[in-house]
């Protein structure tokens, strides 16, 4: 068990607590989940914060092609053979209940999921399939029974072999014995000490998923700012940045399978911060298929959020400005 300076509040033991369960969550979520057989030519996923995303994570499981829609608006490119994947963990995101009333008067093919809400009421009004998963704590302590009912549910529309999935639920027991139960070579432990300033996340390009999670994780458990870049795309403007002493503190999130140009990149990047004595750390995901490279960081490096939480004395599981938000809208 990790050693915490500060006082961890009931809430945040809380969610401390669940994400320990996440591999058994995982796969009781799977397990339950009622097959859907829809075809389709495209596919929209709505959801917002830490149910939205699931549609970042879905875009890159399948060859399908998949629209990530985070606000009130569906894309432009719909026709009534669209799959519109609308996820709320609350069941009452603004956003995502909209959309879903937009696609059901258009006439798509919808899927809904929700912990219940007004999502829920309105599919069984309207005789929309749905699908019911738990939510405890947060949202965001939630991903894993959103993210995996999904997949059961749509994991052979999209193309998803079960045997991906299986394997990313034996990966996620493997690194929650080792970001619970060592204080050494822990990459939740080390991450959390080594964030001093304000975090930006370098990507490699299949990462974005869970480069955004982190960002998300960091800014909701951590109230402070957070950055993500695709690692070559910064190379044409932010690394110009580093010119001038800064509080940022770069991180290199990679795998280790990466195209040869991109671990060239990685390799210049470093080159270039070690000759201005910029201090930075590199994360490189589980081997093994994509589902499993994008989960097990969401896993390490979401814990390592609420341990720098709070031993900053910071309270992860307070949201003070998004209810702020959702109180006047």
């Amino acid at each position: 068990m990790q050693y915490f300076v500060n006082k961890i509040s009931q809430m945040a033991q809380e969610m401390i607590d669940v994400y320990k369960s996440w591999p058994e969550y995982a796969e009781e979520s799977f397990n339950l989940s009622k097959k859907m057989n829809v075809e389709f030519d495209n596919i929209v996923v709505s959801g917002m914060g830490g149910s939205g995303i699931i549609g970042n994570v879905l875009s890159y499981l399948t060859e399908s092609y998949v629209s990530v829609s985070k606000g009130y608006f569906l894309p432009r490119n719909i026709t009534k053979n669209t799959l519109v994947v609308c996820n709320s963990a609350s069941g009452n995101t603004l956003e995502t209940l909209t959309l879903l009333k937009t696609a059901y008067k258009m006439g798509c093919k919808i899927v809904a999921f929700s912990s219940g809400g007004k999502v829920e009421t309105y599919c069984n009004r309207n005789k929309i399939p749905y699908q019911k998963y738990k939510m405890l704590n947060s949202p965001r302590s939630s991903l894993v029974f959103s993210l995996y009912t999904i997949l059961g549910s749509l994991s052979e529309s999209i193309g998803l072999p079960k045997k991906h999935v299986t394997e990313s639920i034996r990966n996620l027991k493997k690194t929650r014995e080792i970001i619970f139960s060592s204080e050494r070579n822990n990459p939740s432990s080390d991450l959390a000490k080594f964030i001093s300033g304000v975090p930006i996340c370098y990507y490699s390009p299949k990462l974005l998923p869970a480069a955004l999670r982190f960002k998300n994780d960091f800014q909701e458990n951590c109230k402070r700012h957070a950055m993500i870049e695709e690692i070559a795309e910064s190379c044409h403007n932010s690394i110009n940045a580093w010119e001038q002493p800064s509080d940022i503190n770069p991180i290199l999130f990679r795998k280790d399978d990466d195209h040869i140009l991109i671990k060239k990149q990685f390799d210049v990047v470093k080159e270039y911060l070690e000759s201005k004595k910029v201090k930075y750390m590199e994360v490189f995901t589980s081997k093994g298929n994509l589902l499993n490279a994008l989960i097990n960081p969401m896993y390490h490096m979401g814990y390592a959020t609420i341990l720098h939480a709070i031993n900053n004395n910071i309270d992860p599981t307070d949201i003070p400005a998004i209810r702020f938000i959702k109180a006047r809208l």
